[in-house]
């Protein structure tokens, strides 16, 4: 990989996560604002959507971290 793919790639993967962390964030704010609303099928759809944000956050991240070590 040279020097400007590494880059693009960062560049990349920095967005992704600044996508990921409005989407998580946005959830939140649903939660807290529909929370007396909330069935236990949304409270769980949330839930999903927090996690699968998390898990590709971390995998992003780790693989940041093997990345930079090459």
């Amino acid at each position: 990989m040279t020097i400007d793919e590494a880059k693009k790639s960062n560049v990349f993967m920095n967005i992704i996560l600044d996508d990921l962390t409005v989407i998580g964030l946005s959830v939140e704010m649903l939660e807290i604002y529909y929370k007396q609303h909330m069935d236990e099928e949304a409270k769980r759809y949330f839930k999903n959507i927090k996690n699968h944000c998390n898990h590709i956050v971390k995998t992003i991240n780790e693989n940041n971290k093997i990345t930079k070590k090459n």
